[in-house]
């Protein structure tokens, strides 16, 4: 794959791929589209069947590092793969069917540098909790302060301050395939004393659910054993 590098980008944008190719290059799209920082793209293809290897290989997508792994080595080891190669000062960890729109990441950049805020999420179409845009319907978004706290951040689309990975480490790769990593990371964060905020005007489009459909996985079973293992986790903790 050609491309230009850039040297020091201040946020590294982290996307998983796995026989998800059109809905990636549509949010790939979007990164090249909408964000105005300095930024660098990992793309992390987690052994795909349906072309991505060929095609990434091919394509010229502007400031991004295509890495390919031999096997699917599921949501969190796809992540941490490209964490680990992040050199921005922000890591965005962005699913491949999450399109980030005009500003959005830079809100979201915003809101950490004016808070002390460590993880930032935006406001999306599909999310659970306080990230859904039904729960911050204008009249109400002034009642909740902007550094509002959260317990919990969906990994669809986060911001995170590369420290915080230095502090805590990676996404725990035991959950397999995917589901309850993100509840897991924003445990942890917080058990280590970093803040976790919504910056509330950053908009991010989720389609929810595309590498499970592309899959033909079960995302209901897959919940349900992640939910057991989350709570023997905890349980002690």
């Amino acid at each position: 794959m050609k491309s230009t590098i850039i040297a020091n980008p201040l946020v590294s944008i982290v996307v998983v791929n796995w026989n998800t190719l059109e809905i990636t290059k549509k949010c790939i799209e979007s990164i090249e589209k909408n964000v105005i920082v300095p930024y660098e793209v990992i793309l992390v293809d987690n052994g795909s069947t349906d072309g991505s290897a060929k095609y990434f290989k091919e394509s010229n997508h502007k400031n991004t590092t295509v890495i390919f792994n031999d096997s699917n080595q599921g949501y969190a080891g796809g992540n941490n793969v490209g964490i680990k190669m992040a050199k921005g000062k922000y890591i965005c960890l962005l699913n491949s069917d999450a399109f980030v729109t005009k500003g959005s990441i830079e809100l979201m950049i915003r809101h950490m540098e004016k808070t002390d805020a460590s993880l930032v999420g935006p406001l999306t179409n599909k999310a659970k909790g306080l990230q859904s845009k039904r729960v911050f319907i204008k009249p109400f978004r002034k009642l909740l302060p902007s550094n509002q706290e959260v317990e919990y951040l969906s990994f669809f689309c986060i911001l995170i301050k590369s420290e915080v990975f230095k502090k805590i480490g990676l996404l725990d790769e035991s959950f397999g395939l995917g589901t309850f990593e993100d509840d897991d990371f924003c445990k942890r964060a917080k058990h280590n004393s970093f803040k976790l905020n919504i910056a509330q005007h950053a908009w991010v489009w989720h389609e929810a659910h595309a590498t499970m459909k592309a899959n033909n996985i079960s995302e209901n079973d897959l919940i349900m054993t992640n939910k057991y293992k989350f709570e023997d986790k905890w349980k002690t903790q």
